[in-house]
């Protein structure tokens, strides 16, 4: 096999790899396996078989304090496992997982992978294509799934969507009722939290006035229906919390736009919005009592109350009461917390020494959690660092992020205007979004976040790149002017 041949597939086994960014849900068949994890696995092979350097491309970052602070943040976690293993806090099974496989696995094999394809395999132009793309596709099969099963209710697209949301399906079956928009995530909420994270790069790119896909027709059409499909998505994944979120980070987007020249598209966008909105009052014949907005009245009258959310909203409660359990955990354990991935197993004693009301789900988990020793509950980022990893652990991840975002923010002031730099500025204010967010439904092991968070390392070496070909064209400039 010749070595253009070799790297053809690499190229194209590559693309396949980055769609599984887009395939949260899709597990082995009768498995726990994430198939995204075993895709990477082969795509790493390759990398590391045909390409030369890894290593040191990867060793350049260390002279950045971002990147510091990310190998204190897996030593610590290494560290303590080790510790709590030792005082029998951490079984061998679970650190085995939690640590090896799902920490430093699972979130950090994405996290260097796109520094090791980009730009030798693929270029940063293509990944952030790919990625606007990607998004518009979720949307735009989340609708279709919507409107064939939820809507008409028929089946032809269920072979298909029971392999996507194969997590889902080894949970409750075939049988899935798609009242609300999945797409190709286990739970609605999550693709909601997705989509509102991902708003900045949206925007960025969308309203620039640089091309998604070369082809003008297909460009003006993406373009003009990204933001409608966007709105319509949001509002039909029916999450009172995300469609809150999505609003706040629109306006807040937009607040230095409200200009007449802008007002006529806002004006646009919020009566599209409040047309589906009363569409879908509509569509479930018109009582409000079965819509989102009632869930978000249900939730602002009982705010004040722990126990009557419980009632008037058991899917929020869940969340809210797992989030205390996980705080608890943290008040025991506040330096070194439980071990990563760990807190599941810690759970049944902080809630016996607690006087929170559990849900129906959470009651049943507790009576599961008896004989099986893990207790099944929610989680989001910041609740699980302190729970897993204790105060020293969730202050080196934040530290990390917002040493993201400072390294982000410099690499901007070197980048001309470009579809490369509008990425790079929404990129930032993403993970900025991750990190207002990860209170509230944003996992921690979710690999798309990861190969954000190393997207920051392509920008150093396209800045870097840019900064050489400066210095090249200054050489040639001297060099002519002196012959």
């Amino acid at each position: 096999m010749s070595d253009n041949a070799i790297k053809k597939t690499i190229n194209i086994f590559t693309f396949i790899t980055l769609i599984f960014l887009f395939l949260p849900s899709l597990y082995i068949v009768g498995r726990a396996v994430p198939l995204y994890d075993v895709i990477i696995f082969f795509e790493m092979f390759l990398i590391f078989v045909f390409y030369k350097n890894n290593i040191n491309k990867i060793a350049y970052f260390y002279k950045f304090n971002f990147f510091k602070i990310l190998i204190l943040y897996v030593l610590w976690v290494i560290f303590s496992s080790l510790l709590l293993l030792i005082y029998n806090k951490y079984t061998i099974f679970n650190m085995f997982y939690g640590c090896f496989l799902l920490f430093l696995y699972n979130n950090f094999v994405w996290y260097f992978f796109p520094i090791l394809i980009c730009p030798r395999i693929i270029s940063l132009k293509k990944i952030i294509k790919f990625i606007i793309i990607g998004i518009y596709l979720t949307c735009i099969y989340g609708l279709l799934i919507y409107l064939v099963n939820g809507v008409f209710h028929l089946s032809f697209l269920d072979p298909i969507n029971n392999i996507i949301l194969n997590r889902r399906t080894l949970a409750l079956g075939n049988n899935l009722v798609f009242s609300r928009v999945y797409s190709v995530f286990e739970e609605p909420g999550h693709f909601g939290g997705f989509l509102c994270v991902n708003l900045p790069i949206i925007y960025k790119v969308v309203l620039s006035k640089y091309k998604i896909v070369n082809n003008k027709f297909l460009n003006k059409v993406l373009k003009k229906t990204y933001i409608p499909i966007l709105v319509l998505t949001i509002i039909l994944v029916q999450s009172p919390i995300w469609f809150i979120l999505f609003v706040i980070s629109t306006v807040f987007y937009f607040k230095n736009k409200l200009k007449i020249q802008n007002l006529k598209n806002l004006i646009v966008i919020f009566i599209f919005a409040i047309f589906v909105t009363l569409s879908c009052v509509v569509i479930q014949s018109v009582d409000v009592s079965k819509t989102f907005l009632n869930r978000i009245s249900n939730t602002y009258e009982a705010v004040n109350s722990l126990n009557k959310l419980v009632y008037t909203e058991p899917s929020l409660a869940t969340r809210i009461i797992s989030y205390l359990i996980r705080v608890k955990i943290f008040t025991i354990n506040p330096i070194a917390g439980v071990g990563y991935k760990n807190g599941e197993y810690h759970a049944i004693s902080a809630i016996t020494n607690s006087n929170l009301p559990l849900t129906v789900e959470l009651n049943h988990n507790f009576e599961q959690a008896l004989s099986t020793g893990h207790f099944q509950m929610s989680g989001a980022i910041f609740w699980n660092a302190l729970s897993d990893t204790g105060i020293i652990g969730t202050i080196l991840f934040y530290m990390f992020l917002i040493f993201n975002l400072i390294m982000l923010n410099k690499l901007g002031r070197f980048m001309p205007d470009s579809i490369e730099k509008d990425f790079g500025i929404g990129l930032k204010y993403t993970i900025l979004s991750i990190m207002l967010y990860s209170i509230y439904d944003i996992r921690s092991n979710f690999v798309y976040f990861w190969f954000i968070f190393g997207l920051t390392l392509c920008f150093i070496m396209h800045v870097k790149y840019l900064s050489a070909v400066q210095q090249h064209r200054r050489v040639v400039i001297n060099k002519d002017e002196n012959e």
